[in-house]
Order: structure tokens, then C-alpha cells, then sequence
């Protein structure tokens, strides 16, 4: 009688076991996001230092002058007005009327947050610090998964995603323009554009690119129009690849409306708001064929080009000295590839795919471009047989040259999928590594300069040094400007810290024919020996010499100011 003993089971060591699941753990999407995501942030701090992470350091944005102190004055009067609706509203930087935070250029999405919870929060806040680490975090992030899941290799999506966290077109807005440094809601549209799941429910898509078109107006409204067309042509792909037109039209439809709520909730459409667009501009802002091999002064190899005009620095695309070369090297991997093409355009998806990715580059040129086409100093024609009604919808937004930001972002993942595919695993790699190496040495010295201008800690100290400013501060209550807009950080931060109005200030669109109608008013007033017994009048020398009889005319660090009555504080600057 034989008798069978039971059979063993063979024990997997513990050290196999989690070689595996670290195995797992690096090849993972995730974690190619999350590395990349972290590259980001690192490379933000080495550029800008940690200085200004600290939410209570706000002397930054007021030494910096221009941009950025508009955009951190547009928050603190943004946080101390009362809630409107729609709840982008303020009432105290154009008093008495009401305008829009979008128009403040303040990252109204972070104003938002940030305003809720404005009781918990210390006196000096800023978040510009954070969403600047955000923005790089999320451009290494994005770019890093996009090439992951393009080449399963977690390598190829470290370099990728340096090539997008080292970008000159958003390294030249950082901390000039915060805002239009959101580069990584154009990586969203091409993330959702290149990895379409075909299985996604309507709810799903709308629930996506309802989100990215909030997303870009709640940042910048430059973004609007870059998503919506990225999301036009998504459609038009998902038509063509058999989607039911009527469920791509309810999709859109959906998605326009989560658009419109939004911009509706920020104040896009406030009642007189509406001449503030009229602006003027096109043409002059606008981007030149030379753009992305124009270093404008980035790049320690190659010589700036001559531009058309003094505003085409709002058509800076600059792709970097590497990618230049990489261009080169795709084009030679792609003819040595050309024994394939035939089984490539077998294929009616992928030949569908670059012919809109194609028809995409070549649409986003033409409106950088805009309907004046220049190249170098010369103006090469103007076309102007388009209905009126496009151009003053284009006019909207008329530093087009922005636009060329999606075709340097398409250009530089075609020339890096190119490399990846079509090289070699080992051999693209390197290729790449070289090129990166070449694209930071030479965009680095503008990077380095850049940021040192952000990395020591600075003070800032006002000019408004006599002991009567406290006194005024507790006094009145509102700041009228009747002749020229002077002295501005010092005075807003003034009127700021003392809970007062200012009735005119810089600002990205504005109502001018309403505000210089108040002053009008007010002048009117002034005149007639009515002015106001609890506003600081403020008005060049000459104005105050008409009104003197009219109400006490003081000079104070250097400003001449007007009241009403004649406080006993004042007498020393009479």
C-alpha cells in the first residue's frame, strides 16, 4: 500500500516578493507622475528658492513692482470686500462701481479659495508663491504621464518631462505674468486629446473638458480659447471615429454651459464690463514667423531676430537651442522610417490623427499671427476680407501671440515621440539626455538670472514717511485719483491696510468711459464747493491750484492731495 504524502508548496521569499511589488511601484503611471511632478517643484525651488513660499512674505510682490504687485493688490482688496453675486465681484478698487477679480490678473481661482478662508488667515498673505510651485509641479506631472504612457518607460518620462519643466514660454511669464505661466492646462488638453478612452460615458467627458474650460477661465482667459478649440477638435475626432453626432452636440453644448456658469460666476459678463473688451491691439501684439527661433535675449548661444513691432513679445515661443537640433534629428529619424509608411497610413486612425493634429499647429499659427503676417522686420501682407464680427471677437483677445504657445508645446512631443520611437530604445534615449543637456546650458543663464531676482529675501519699505498718513488712514475712507494714476504700490497698500476705496487703478480691462465719467463728476462737485468730507483727493499740481479755492490743497511725500476740511495734523504741509 503506497501512501501519498501531501504535496509542499513552494514559499516565494520575502525579498522576491517585494523586489516585485517595488518593481511594480516604479513601472507604475503614477508614480512616473508623481516623480515627475516632484522634479517640478524641485526645479521651481532651485530657480526661485523658498523665500516665497512663506504666505506672509508679500514684500516681494510689492518690490517687484508692475505685474506682480497689480495682481497681489488686486487679492488684498479682492479679500477685503464684501461678497457680491456673482461672487468674483468687488466693490473697492474702481468705488463706486463694481468690478471683477479675472480683470485683476489674480489667479481669481486661488482668490476664491483663499477669500473663505480670509477670517483664519494672517493680515499679509500670498499664494502667488504656491501656485508658482503648483504650476511647475503640475507641468512636470502632466508631461512625465504623457510620456510614460506613450513608451511604458519611466527614463523616457523623466527626460520628456524636463524638456516641458525647462520650458523658455513658461519660464518668460513666471512671476512677469503669474497667470499666463499655466502651461499645464494646455499639457490637460493634449493629455485628454492623445489618450481618448473610447469607453468614456458623456457624463465623463463633459465632467472633463466642462472641467478644463472652468479651469482656464478661472486662470486666465487666454486659456479659454486654447482649450476650446484643443476640445473642438476631440470632437471632431470622435465624429469621424463613429461617435453619434447628437451625443457629440449634447456633449458640447454641456460643456459650453459649465464655460459660461463659470465665466458668469467670476464677473466675465458684469453690466458695463462689456466696452471694457473694445481694447484695440490686434495685429500689434501678435506673433512673428520667426518666433520659435527668436531667443529674445534667453539664449546664450543663439543671436536675438528682428521683430515688426515693439509689442510682438507677446508672440515669444522660443523652443530652445535642443530642440531645435531634436527638430533636425526627428526629421532624419522620419525619412529613414520611410520603408514603414505604408503600413502607418494603413492605418486610417493614426492618418486621421495627423492630419488634425496638422490642421491644429497650423490654426493656433494663424491666430498668433494674426491678420498682420510678419517675418522679421517686415510686414509681409495683411488680410482684412473677413467679416467684421471675427475681428472684433479676435480683438477680444488681441495679444494673439499668446497662441503660439499649444504649437511649441505640440512640436516639442512630436519631436521627442519621433526620437523615442523611431530610434531605439537605448539610442533615443541618449539622444534625448544630449539634447537636454544642450537645451539647459542654453536657456540656464537667462533661468539663473531670472531667478535671482526672486530668491534673496527683500524688503519693501513705502514712501509715504509722514506720521499724518496714520492719521488720514483712520480718518477717511475713500482715495480719489483726478489726474493720472501716481504713486500707486504706496498708495493701494496704504488704502488697503486701512480698509479704504480707490476709485481708479491698473487693471487688464476696465470701464473707462464709466470711471472717467465719475471723475467728471467729481470734478463738478469740486467746483461747486461740494467735494466730500471723507475722501483724500489726489491730483497733479496744476489741478490743485484750480481747486484751491475750494477745498485745502497740502503737499505730503510728494504728493499733492486735496480735503475738504482743514485738519490741525495738515498744517505743517499746507
Amino acid at each position: 500500500m503506497t501512501v501519498e504524502l501531501p504535496q509542499q508548496r513552494r514559499v516565494t521569499p520575502v525579498n522576491s516578493l517585494t523586489k516585485r511589488n517595488i518593481s511594480k511601484i516604479f513601472a507604475s503611471d503614477a508614480f512616473s507622475f508623481a516623480f515627475c511632478f516632484f522634479m517640478g517643484a524641485a526645479f521651481f525651488i532651485y530657480i526661485y528658492g523658498i523665500n516665497i513660499l512663506d504666505f506672509t512674505y508679500t514684500d516681494w510682490l510689492l518690490s517687484a513692482g508692475g505685474d506682480l504687485s497689480q495682481h497681489y493688490m488686486g487679492w488684498a482688496f479682492f479679500r477685503q470686500s464684501e461678497w457680491f453675486f456673482p461672487i468674483g465681484l468687488m466693490d473697492r478698487l474702481v468705488y463706486p462701481f463694481k468690478e471683477s477679480i479675472v480683470f485683476t490678473d489674480s489667479i481669481p481661482i486661488f482668490a476664491l479659495i483663499f477669500k473663505l478662508f480670509s477670517p483664519l488667515l494672517p493680515a499679509n498673505f500670498q499664494y502667488f508663491g504656491l501656485y508658482g510651485i503648483m504650476t511647475y509641479a503640475l507641468q512636470g506631472g502632466i508631461s512625465g504621464l504623457i510620456f510614460k504612457k506613450l513608451s511604458g518607460k519611466f527614463l523616457y518620462a523623466i527626460v520628456g518631462a524636463a524638456f516641458f519643466v525647462f520650458s523658455a514660454v513658461m519660464t518668460y511669464r513666471m512671476y512677469g505674468h503669474t497667470s499666463l505661466a499655466s502651461h499645464y492646462i494646455i499639457l490637460l488638453c493634449l493629455y485628454f486629446c492623445v489618450f481618448k478612452n473610447e469607453r468614456r460615458s458623456a457624463l465623463g467627458d463633459i465632467s472633463i473638458w466642462g472641467g478644463i474650460l472652468s479651469l482656464a477661465a478661472s486662470v486666465h482667459m487666454y486659456f479659454v480659447p486654447m482649450a476650446a478649440i484643443f476640445l473642438c477638435f476631440h470632437q471632431l475626432d470622435n465624429w469621424l471615429d463613429g461617435k453619434k453626432l447628437k451625443r457629440i452636440c449634447i456633449e458640447l453644448v454641456c460643456e459650453a454651459g459649465c464655460l459660461f456658469i463659470t465665466m458668469y460666476l467670476l464677473g466675465y459678463f458684469y453690466t458695463g464690463m462689456s466696452k471694457a473688451w473694445d481694447t484695440g491691439g490686434l495685429g500689434h501684439f501678435s506673433a512673428n514667423i520667426n518666433s520659435m527661433f527668436n531667443p529674445m535675449g534667453m539664449s546664450r548661444f543663439l543671436k536675438d531676430l528682428p521683430t515688426a513691432t515693439s509689442g510682438q513679445y507677446e508672440g515669444f515661443a522660443y523652443i530652445g537651442l535642443g530642440m531645435i537640433i531634436g527638430i533636425f534629428e526627428a526629421l532624419v529619424c522620419a525619412v529613414g522610417y520611410c520603408k514603414n509608411y505604408k503600413k502607418i497610413f494603413a492605418d486610417e486612425r493614426i492618418v486621421r490623427k495627423i492630419i488634425l493634429s496638422f490642421e491644429i499647429i497650423l490654426l493656433f499659427t494663424a491666430l498668433s499671427l494674426s491678420h498682420i503676417v510678419t517675418f522679421g522686420n517686415q510686414t509681409l501682407f495683411v488680410y482684412d476680407g473677413l467679416p467684421q464680427f471675427i475681428y472684433t471677437v479676435w480683438n477680444v483677445f488681441r495679444s494673439s501671440g499668446r497662441m503660439m504657445w499649444p504649437v511649441v508645446y505640440m512640436i516639442m512631443f512630436f519631436v521627442i515621440c519621433v526620437i523615442m520611437k523611431k530610434c531605439g530604445k537605448k539610442a533615443g534615449l541618449v539622444i534625448l539626455a544630449v539634447l537636454l543637456v544642450i537645451q539647459y546650458q542654453d536657456l540656464s543663464p537667462y533661468i539663473r538670472g531670472k531667478g535671482a531676482g526672486f530668491a534673496a529675501k527683500v524688503e519693501w519699505h513705502t514712501n509715504l514717511l509722514s506720521p499724518a498718513w496714520d492719521r488720514l488712514g483712520r480718518d477717511y475712507k475713500h482715495i480719489f485719483y483726478l489726474s493720472g494714476l501716481v504713486n500707486m504700490n504706496p498708495l493701494l497698500k496704504f488704502a488697503s491696510d486701512n480698509d479704504m476705496t480707490v476709485n481708479d487703478t491698473y487693471l487688464a480691462r476696465k470701464d473707462a468711459v464709466a470711471i472717467y465719467g465719475n471723475i467728471k463728476e467729481e470734478l463738478q462737485k469740486i467746483a461747486d464747493g461740494n467735494s466730500n468730507p471723507d475722501t483724500i483727493y489726489v491730483f497733479s499740481e496744476s489741478l490743485g491750484a484750480l481747486s484751491a479755492d475750494n477745498m485745502h490743497i497740502y503737499v505730503i511725500d510728494g504728493l499733492t492731495i486735496g480735503l475738504r476740511d482743514k485738519p490741525d495734523y495738515m498744517k505743517s504741509h499746507e
